[in-house]
C-alpha cells in the first residue's frame, strides 16, 4: 500500500483483500491461545494501517472537493 499514494490507485479489489485478510487474522486472534495471540497481533497492526491509508485518501479525496 505504501506506492499508492493517490485514490486512483486503490482499487476496491485492493481495499476488500487488505480488509478481508484483517478479518481473517481478526478471528484467529480471538479463537487462538494466549501464546499464539501475540504473533497474531503483530499481523494486525499493519493490516489495520493499510485500511486507515486507503479509507484516508479517499476522504483526503472528499475534502480537495469540496
Amino acid at each position: 500500500m505504501s506506492d499508492k499514494k493517490n485514490i486512483e490507485d486503490v482499487t476496491v479489489d485492493d481495499l476488500f483483500k487488505v480488509v478481508r485478510e484483517l478479518r481473517f487474522n481478526q478471528r484467529r486472534f480471538k479463537k487462538s491461545s494466549a501464546t499464539r495471540r501475540e504473533k497474531i497481533n503483530k499481523t494486525l497492526e499493519p493490516l489495520e494501517n493499510q485500511v486507515d491509508e486507503m479509507v484516508s485518501l479517499y476522504y483526503q479525496r472528499q475534502q480537495k472537493l469540496f
